[in-house]
Order: C-alpha cells, then structure tokens, then sequence
C-alpha cells in the first residue's frame, strides 16, 4: 500500500537506496505523473515522458536540501511506500 506524501526527505532515502517512485507535480498549469529514480551513473532524476523535472548530479546529492527544495517548489506529492507494510 500507498500513501501520497509530501515527505521529501524520505522520498529522497528511498530514491538513494534504489526505490523508484511515483510522484505528482505542477507543471505549467496542470498536474503531471512522473517517476523519481537514481540512474546507473547515480544521478537522480525526476521526470516522464522525455521531461526532467528535476536532475541532480551525483555530486549534488550529498545533502537533501536542495532535492527538498526543488520539490517544494514543484509542490511535488510522492506514492510512498506505508511505513511498517511491506510493498
């Protein structure tokens, strides 16, 4: 089971452990689906369809705080996985 979250900092230890996650965004003036993943090279993207939403280079995701504050600004809700169930 699922729950639409907007706890980045967890999306954002799951994504660095491999976790591929759904998510909804602001884009233009609509909702989009997307999905947040860590690439073979370790960067992390978020994006559909041929559009990144948001990239971070390896380099660039030591710290949460700007991966938190890029999604706040795309006001960014995550399909997380609920805690204590197994998915």
């Amino acid at each position: 089971m699922f729950e639409i979250s907007r706890d980045y900092k967890r999306a954002f230890e799951l994504i660095k452990k491999g976790h591929r996650l759904a998510c909804l965004l602001d884009y233009s003036q609509c909702r989009d689906i997307a999905i947040a993943r860590l690439l073979q090279n370790k960067d992390l993207t978020v994006g559909a369809r041929g559009i990144s939403y948001l990239y971070f280079f390896d380099d660039q995701i030591e710290d949460d705080q700007m991966f938190i504050e890029h999604c706040d600004r795309l006001n960014v809700e995550f399909y997380l996985p609920i805690q204590g169930e197994q998915s």
